[in-house]
């Protein structure tokens, strides 16, 4: 953005501190005498050199700030948004918290559990999270679950459903009946 400024200050002339140009042909003017006109030049460019001195001075705090920025980032809703990946025991105690809470089908089911796991490792600074859907042979209903890392979640299963390969944890699925379309989408909180 700076640079795009420098650029059009360099591109577009600046007529602070200058004066028309008078012609000879103006018989109620005068013209300027050549040391005004040099003045008038010499004080252009003094000017556009203190606001270059200025941009350059101003690019040169915007690079330190940006250099202290800390790793932890505060966001409008006064919730931390970590740039580091999360503890892996902490994950681990945390995707076993949610596994806990009971079950419902209308107010914490598959697809509340799997998205507030995702939101956990999102907001800890996981990447490559996505919620992935199975369809189930009946094609009455469907399971979601967590995929970080090329690995599975499911905090809806208890115990054979934390970090499992794709392989593996697909297949458990379709010993359950859940061999329909498989949809995976990544996570945005």
């Amino acid at each position: 953005m700076v640079l795009l400024i420098v650029i059009i200050l360099f591109c577009t002339p600046i007529y602070a501190n200058s004066t028309p140009d008078i012609k000879a042909s103006d018989t109620n003017k005068t013209i300027l005498d050549p040391i005004q006109a040099v003045y008038n030049d010499t004080n252009q460019t003094s000017t556009i050199n203190n606001l270059v001195t200025q941009l350059i001075a101003i690019q040169l705090i915007l690079t330190k700030i940006d250099q202290t920025i800390p790793k932890n980032i505060s966001v409008n809703n006064n919730s931390t948004v970590n740039t580091n990946e999360p503890d892996a025991n902490q994950v681990q105690a945390k995707f076993e918290e949610i596994q806990k809470i009971p079950y419902n089908e209308r107010t914490m089911n598959c697809k509340d559990k799997s998205e507030l796991f995702a939101d956990y490792l999102s907001k800890n600074g996981g990447k490559q999270i996505s919620l992935v859907v199975i369809e189930h042979d009946s094609g009455n209903y469907s399971h979601e679950f967590v995929e970080w890392n090329n690995h599975y979640y499911d905090p809806c299963y208890d115990g054979i459903s934390y970090n499992l390969s794709k392989t593996e944890y697909i297949n458990k699925l379709h010993n359950l009946g859940f061999n329909g379309m498989i949809i995976t989408s990544p996570y945005s909180p």
